[in-house]
């Protein structure tokens, strides 16, 4: 009889499965700081955008994803000051903290 699969083990692939199969593509991190949260959607083909109201994280993202060789588009707004456009037409959408 095969192993039951751990779903610890799996869950965390299921975004990397659906970008790859082309499932979604545009992330929106709101609140994202250095982009540390959202690189990895960068790294597996995701087109990666941050809301982030500290022009010192902003800027420190840009050069995170810079060194990288990842694009990212950042957003020097909160999210209360940010326009509607900006997330709607998103796949994902990352708020923590």
């Amino acid at each position: 009889m095969p192993k039951k699969l751990n779903p610890y083990l799996i869950y965390p692939l299921i975004p990397v499965i659906q970008l790859k199969l082309g499932l979604f593509r545009k992330i929106v991190e709101i609140g994202g700081g250095t982009g540390e949260q959202s690189l990895p959607y960068a790294f597996w083909g995701g087109e990666v955008k941050i809301i982030e109201p500290n022009e010192i994280s902003c800027e420190r993202a840009a050069n995170i994803y810079r060194k990288y060789g990842k694009n990212v588009k950042v957003i020097n707004e909160s999210i209360f000051d940010t326009d509607v456009n900006n997330i709607s037409d998103s796949d994902i959408v990352i708020c923590e903290g």
